[in-house]
């Protein structure tokens, strides 16, 4: 039953009832008292007929209160216990009607509610995000939602998800607001997101692992291969040097040839050692150190290197290793495969970059107590912006024929003698190899 409308009976229909509810309480009168009282007789059934007729109604009054305040309860039942938080908004977006989950909700009395701006109440980094929606929602005259953040009376904020509509009362617009707690959703939601990611890194982190143990492997191989091969060229190398040597004899009186030919028996032997070297490194095995001067093995890998790139233009100057520099407990054999490395990449690194390279090697005493320090310098290409953590992965390379192997060749012997090797950028364009090595007599 609509509690606004009350259902009366035609006033003919309760006149009826009411003369028949009269006659039947009224005694039979006598024929001289109809003769002689007829107009009180008529008088007092009009009164008693009237008076039956307001009692009728008072009872249809008050069945429709009944009902109205049976249909008022409901209504408190469903509107104001509601799980969900509902208000009407005025145009002017104050406060018209709030619900008790809507101020429970907000930390604030119903009372309080009214006439506030409902806006106070969202958080400010989500404002527009309710203005979109109210203007999206008159745009196309259509419900909106939206989730966004609200902020209680004491200042935390909460998630909502607001469900809008618009309506009008007595001619007024207003605006229909639901309002649904999804603080746990959001924050399930972003646990989602974080186990997710997680997952992701893992499985990133997995792939890793399997690249690492692949190269492993393949490290594990090349060893073998390095092993074999260094023994079978150990053989013919020694033959170059004895051929050498016995050249040399023939050839005592002609000073320009002998050099020519020492310098083979020289290489070739430097040659064999490094193939012997190579299979130890492979295997493992512990290798001799002894103090080296820094300057000396700097000066006969450029006299090496300078026998290779004769028909180039290249400038390496080692004005910055003097010979006052403290003697390093080294492998010799090592650093000179670590310089003369370090040296060819940055020469190959301004083949294309310069017409004139340049290459520039410098000592100094390091940053600890016992430690010397090495540069390189080039003025070529310079590192790739994303290149730095990989200079020393095996088989990573930019070269068109080359392994990937140099640079974690270099990284190994430098780590074994207790030294760090790093690259920087060039000021001026090209790149900066460092490594440091100890200086003391124990090394890690």
């Amino acid at each position: 039953m609509d509690s606004k409308r009350i259902s009366y009976q035609s006033d003919a229909t309760l006149r009826q009832k009411a003369e028949i509810l009269s006659r039947k309480s009224e005694t039979a009168p006598q024929d001289s008292e109809i003769q002689s009282h007829a107009a009180m007789r008529k008088t007092l059934h009009e009164l008693r007929v009237n008076q039956i007729e307001l009692e009728m109604q008072n009872e249809e009054l008050r069945l429709s209160q009944v009902a109205l305040d049976i249909s008022r309860a409901r209504y408190f039942d469903l509107y104001d216990l509601a799980p969900i938080g509902y208000c009407s908004v005025s145009e002017r977006g104050q406060i018209l009607e709030a619900n008790l989950a809507a101020a429970t909700m907000l930390g604030v009395t119903r009372k309080a509610l009214i006439k506030q701006p409902f806006s106070r109440f969202i958080l400010a980094e989500d404002a527009d995000h309710y203005y979109l929606l109210r203007k999206k929602m008159v745009e196309l005259s259509e419900p909106q939602v939206q989730d966004l953040r609200m902020v209680k009376e004491d200042g935390s904020s909460f998630w909502v998800r607001l469900a809008a509509s618009l309506a009008r009362e007595h001619e007024t617009a207003m605006l229909r607001i639901a309002l649904s707690d999804v603080t746990e959703l959001k924050r399930v939601e972003e646990d989602l997101r974080e186990n997710i990611n997680q997952q992701r890194l893992a499985a990133a982190e997995a792939q890793r692992q399997r690249s690492l143990i692949a190269h492993q492997g393949r490290l594990v191989i090349l060893g073998e291969l390095a092993s074999a091969l260094a023994h079978e060229i150990n053989q013919p190398l020694t033959a170059i040097a004895g051929f050498a040597a016995a050249c040399a004899r023939k050839t005592v009186g002609n000073p320009g040839a002998l050099e020519l030919v020492r310098a083979i028996e020289e290489q070739a032997l430097r040659g064999g050692e490094i193939a012997w070297r190579m299979r130890g490194f492979a295997r493992r095995q512990s290798l001799g150190r002894n103090r080296q001067s820094m300057a000396e093995v700097v000066a006969a890998v450029v006299r090496w290197i300078r026998i290779d790139i004769a028909h180039l233009e290249v400038d390496i100057d080692t004005s910055g290793v003097g010979a006052d520099l403290p003697q390093v407990n080294v492998d010799r054999i090592e650093l000179e495969q670590v310089l003369i490395n370090l040296v060819q990449n940055g020469i190959e690194a301004g083949l294309t970059h310069t017409h004139v390279q340049r290459i520039a090697i410098a000592g100094s005493r390091g940053t600890g107590p016992d430690e010397l320090e090495i540069s390189v310098t080039d003025w070529g290409c310079g590192l790739a912006s994303d290149a730095n953590l990989e200079n020393f992965q095996p088989f990573t390379t930019s070269k068109e024929r080359g392994l990937g192997l140099g640079l974690t060749i270099c990284f190994s012997i430098i780590e074994g003698h207790g030294g760090r090797l790093w690259a920087t950028a060039n000021p001026q364009g090209g790149t900066v190899f460092h490594f440091t090595l100890p200086t003391s007599e124990q090394t890690d």
